[in-house]
């Protein structure tokens, strides 16, 4: 089980997850296997986006106990 570097004082983990199982409706799904800091980023190329009906399945290869936290940005553009 590979871990995240980024924790807090109260020595919560990040979990990275293995591969993707499979996904619907969906773009740059595979950046959901790095590394990356659990906060949104303005300005960033390397995004998951789930279109509306779309769905993730994550493997993590382990059997997990606990919560998850998605980070998500939403922002509409003016046309």
């Amino acid at each position: 089980m590979r871990k995240s570097k980024y924790e807090n004082e109260l020595t919560t983990e990040y979990l990275i997850a293995e591969k993707v199982v499979c996904c619907q409706y969906t773009s740059g799904e595979e950046m959901l296997l790095n590394d990356t800091p659990p906060q949104a980023v303005l300005g960033t190329d390397s995004a998951c986006i789930i279109k509306n009906g779309g769905y993730i399945l994550l493997d993590f290869g382990v059997e997990l106990c606990g919560g998850i936290r998605i980070t998500r940005l939403c922002l509409k553009l003016k046309k």
